[in-house]
């Protein structure tokens, strides 16, 4: 697969649209400019594209770069975003035809969606915005909490921090290696206990520091507080249940560390956007489909 090779250069293409965050720009290079990696942003039409924010960018590309590229990257915009040019959504098509890694931060994701790319998949936004990205793409799987989202081939997050965290990350992977930030071990006992009732000052002292400090050290390394990093571990683990066991939702509610079968379901509804009966008939819809197109 074109994201797994270890010895030829890597081309990552930047989707550069006038309404893009020169932000979320900026951030592929100063995470993934090494050696091994070569950046091209990319454009409908190649030239100096002038940002709404006043900035500029010169894209020197044009689509046929982005759909030859190993990753692609959706950059967000300030706003939400408008559906993409025909050409746009034709070029990540291609792409992701070809088997392309395919990135999108912050409202990007909202472009990935309209080109059709994560229909029955799950996704992550900017949390201002998921209600939105659920509203006008109700087959999208939104995670309105996680910082990023991994399905398939496809990446998504948050925007912000989250956005370097998830560069990392594939950096991390390419070169083969484990995470070894110093949080590792209260993500790991955390991840064990996720059926108790688990405080910020439980995990706190899992970790040997205060509470303010755990909560700087998430925010730096993943962009989420302590408990809503939680939170969306429990709103994951129940996902999993839903999807491969019969399990019923009164005793899902307590493997996963909601207590009670009301506070699972209003919790998992923010969420995801749909109740947990709800999503899980529709896992079961899903895979009567796959089984059938096999």
């Amino acid at each position: 697969m074109p994201g797994e090779r270890r010895n030829a250069r890597h081309l990552v293409a930047v989707l550069t649209r006038p309404t893009t965050s020169i932000v979320e720009l900026g951030t592929p290079v100063e995470c993934l400019g090494r050696q091994r990696y070569t950046i091209a942003y990319c454009a409908s039409a190649p030239g100096r594209v002038t940002l709404t924010s006043g900035f500029s960018v010169e894209a020197a590309h044009g689509l046929d770069r982005l759909t030859a590229a190993d990753t692609v990257v959706v950059a967000g915009d300030r706003e939400q975003p408008l559906d993409p040019q025909p050409a746009i959504t034709h070029a990540l098509r291609a792409a992701a035809a070809r088997g392309a890694r395919l990135v999108a931060t912050g409202s990007g994701t909202f472009v990935l969606a309209a080109a059709g790319l994560l229909t029955g998949r799950r996704a992550t936004t900017r949390p201002d915005l998921a209600d939105d990205l659920r509203r006008r793409f109700p087959r999208v799987r939104v995670d309105a909490f996680a910082p990023t989202v991994t399905d398939g081939s496809i990446r998504t997050c948050a925007g912000g921090a989250s956005t370097a965290e998830l560069f990392r990350e594939l950096v991390r992977g390419d070169d083969g290696s484990r995470p070894s930030d110093e949080l590792t071990d209260v993500i790991e006992w955390a991840t064990a206990r996720l059926a108790q009732p688990l405080s910020l000052a439980d995990l706190a002292r899992a970790a040997h520091v205060s509470p303010r400090t755990l909560a700087r050290r998430f925010e730096a390394a993943l962009g989420t507080s302590p408990m809503q990093w939680l939170l969306a571990q429990r709103i994951r683990r129940a996902q999993h249940l839903l999807d491969t066991t019969c399990e019923p939702v009164e005793r899902i509610a307590r493997m996963t560390g909601f207590g009670s079968t009301s506070n699972f379901r209003l919790q998992f509804t923010r969420a995801t956007g749909e109740s947990p009966q709800a999503y899980r008939r529709t896992a079961r819809e899903r895979e009567a489909l796959r089984s059938r197109a096999g």
